[in-house]
């Protein structure tokens, strides 16, 4: 069976590996090459999963593989744009025909290949011991998120909250970056911490990168305001840092140990840091806006002092 799985795979990255020779990227030489370190690669994992191995070991070689395989793209990506920039023509080299091809050749054969990558990240993660693997997932989301597919990335980010997301609160500040950075939807991004908070309410590092995140859009807002409107810098108590505020308030009276407390105001100052060397502000000015320097009271949930209604993703599990 094991011989049988290994063949398939193989026959399904063939005729793949033959529109690439036809489109000029590999000689044949090449091509034997790939074909005989992805049969050495699928050999492994066929031996990896019908033995009693390691988790662990099973993970790294799914992840050598993949990687293998991401530098492969890549390759063909440089090739195909070291034909485009020559201006002379070339010579074929032996066994490499039509190196001038037009470009939809060369975009099917760059769509099959990250098609290629995704396929092998679904078969790492439908493996049962690696279902719940933080960093595969993790690789899984940001690969998508690289290639621009938001239709693929939208739906990896949903599958990666629902079965990892009670384990790993990471998977939500991912997931939600890149809904904010990648889909451009703030409101979804913000659902995701909510919904992360929900299942690790005590962990003082995902408090600390929402309130950030708050803080961001405060400073947005306060830049399209700025260029709009032609006005100057808001006050540290104008209603747009009302947001931020109740987060940060609402993270302290949630958080019930002083550890954890102590925690999310080491973190959240390392942070408002780094987010006052992006935006070229003074962290002291960005810390007095949320309101570190003075006590607020907190509201009765987090959503009533958000004063946002609960999304759809909010209440998904």
């Amino acid at each position: 069976m094991a011989a049988l799985s290994v063949e398939r795979n193989l026959e399904q990255v063939l005729h793949q590996t033959r529109e690439q020779v036809d489109a000029g990227v590999w000689t044949l030489e090449e091509a034997a090459q790939l074909l005989q370190r992805r049969r050495a690669w699928e050999c492994s994992l066929a031996r990896l999963k019908t033995g009693k191995t390691a988790v662990e070991q099973l993970r790294d070689t799914f992840k050598s593989y993949i990687t293998y395989e991401i530098a492969v793209l890549e390759l063909i990506r440089h090739r195909f744009g070291r034909l485009k920039r020559s201006r002379e023509p070339q010579r074929p080299a032996a066994g490499a025909t039509g190196l001038r091809r037009p470009r939809a050749q060369q975009f099917k054969v760059l769509g099959k290949m990250r098609q290629r990558v995704f396929q092998l990240y679904e078969r790492a993660i439908s493996c049962r011991s690696l279902r719940t693997d933080e960093s595969l997932w993790l690789a899984y989301m940001r690969f998508a998120a690289r290639t621009g597919e938001v239709r693929k990335l939208r739906p990896i980010l949903v599958r990666a909250m629902h079965q990892v997301g009670p384990y790993s609160a990471r998977i939500f500040a991912v997931a939600a970056a890149l809904e904010a950075d990648v889909c451009g939807s703030i409101s979804t991004a913000r659902a995701v911490y909510l919904r992360g908070l929900r299942h690790h309410d005590q962990n003082a590092e995902l408090w600390a990168q929402y309130v950030i995140f708050e803080v961001t859009m405060a400073l947005k807002r306060i830049g399209r305001e700025a260029v709009l409107q032609d006005v100057k810098r808001q006050m540290p108590d104008a209603a747009v840092w009302q947001v931020p505020r109740t987060v940060r308030c609402y993270a302290l009276t949630t958080l019930t140990l002083a550890e954890l407390r102590q925690q999310f105001h080491d973190c959240l100052e390392s942070m408002l840091k780094q987010v006052g060397g992006i935006w070229q502000e003074d962290p002291a000015f960005l810390a007095h806006a949320i309101g570190v320097d003075r006590a607020r009271p907190a509201p009765a949930t987090l959503e009533a002092g958000l004063g946002v209604s609960d999304p759809a993703m909010l209440s998904a599990s």
